[in-house]
């Protein structure tokens, strides 16, 4: 499994780095004003700056992760906003949640 490295932009590096900036290490909860300084966002064909959004899911032999994950990406309106990610714990028979409905040959533009 592939873990990307954790965010931790340059202009945070004079305070120590975004760990140190966000709660101090863990030692206090985060303020709005810092909720809201980090993030990600997009910039659309018209100008419009939209907030990237983040979705974790955890799955434990949930034959439905499939549908959950296409429905999310199909149902948003601007789907190029999403990054999703799934922890799935499946057992031998269990349906994968990265397993698509439809196989990528028969529909590429699917989510999966």
């Amino acid at each position: 499994m592939f873990v990307p490295k954790f965010w931790d932009p340059p202009e945070y590096q004079n305070v120590g780095g975004v760990r140190n900036f966000l709660c101090e290490h863990g030692n206090r909860l985060m303020t709005e004003s810092e909720a809201l300084s980090i993030g990600c966002t997009l910039k659309l064909d018209d100008d419009t700056e939209l907030e990237m959004i983040f979705v974790a899911i955890s799955s434990y032999g949930n034959y439905k992760c499939p549908n959950t994950v296409q429905s999310i990406f199909s149902k948003a309106k601007y789907p190029q906003i999403i990054c999703a990610t799934v922890v799935d714990q499946v057992d031998k028979g269990d349906v994968k949640c990265s397993k698509p409905r439809v196989p990528c040959e028969e529909d590429p533009n699917h989510a999966l």
